[in-house]
């Protein structure tokens, strides 16, 4: 079995404002390695929000797209960045709703540990599914900061990485990191 690890740090920051456009997460390969369209993607537009208020909804779609020739299992998640108590406290006061098609496969805050749950911890990486090739699918996030926050003087930065790690059934397990195709 072979595994390739792509790993895309996606950056959930609550500074900047939100722009519409379509993101989407393109895979291709080249010399039995995986990697994303760094061009189709852009972070200044996916789960970045600006002067978030209790009770603020927002909803960011990320397009992902098989363009290999290649089946292969894909992994997600999130790795809170360490910020200190306040950006801890800020990120459990956002409820956040995933689906992937249309269905739901995390509920909870975004540190990615779910409140209701616990057998769902997006800190561990989940199987979003076996993409073929050519599989095309649609992962919405819908956010919502609660109503109950109320530490008004916090106004820093809040980071969350989203992770995707891409694995081949086919041969012997081994790691590769895998970068943007920034050509």
């Amino acid at each position: 079995m072979k595994k390739i690890i792509l790993i895309i740090c996606l950056m959930f920051c609550i500074i900047v404002p939100v722009y519409a456009k379509e993101n989407k997460l393109y895979f291709t390969e080249s010399d039995d390695r995986i990697y994303y369209d760094g061009q189709l993607f852009d972070e200044d537009v996916f789960m970045k929000h600006i002067d978030m208020l209790p009770g603020d909804k927002y909803t960011d779609e990320l397009i992902i797209e098989n363009g290999t020739k290649t089946t292969y299992k894909l992994y997600f998640k999130v790795d809170p960045k360490d910020n200190g108590e306040e950006s801890l406290e800020f990120l459990e006061n956002i409820y956040m709703k995933i689906s992937l098609d249309g269905e739901t496969i995390y509920e909870g805050n975004t540190t990615g540990i779910n409140n209701t749950d616990d057998s769902i911890n997006l800190q561990n990486a989940i199987l979003l599914g076996e993409f073929t090739p050519s599989r095309t699918s649609k992962l919405v996030v819908e956010t919502k900061l609660s109503e109950d926050y109320d530490n008004v003087d916090y106004n820093d930065f809040s980071y969350v990485d989203w992770s995707f790690y891409a694995q081949y059934d086919d041969e012997e397990p081994h790691e590769t990191i895998v970068s943007p195709d920034t050509m």
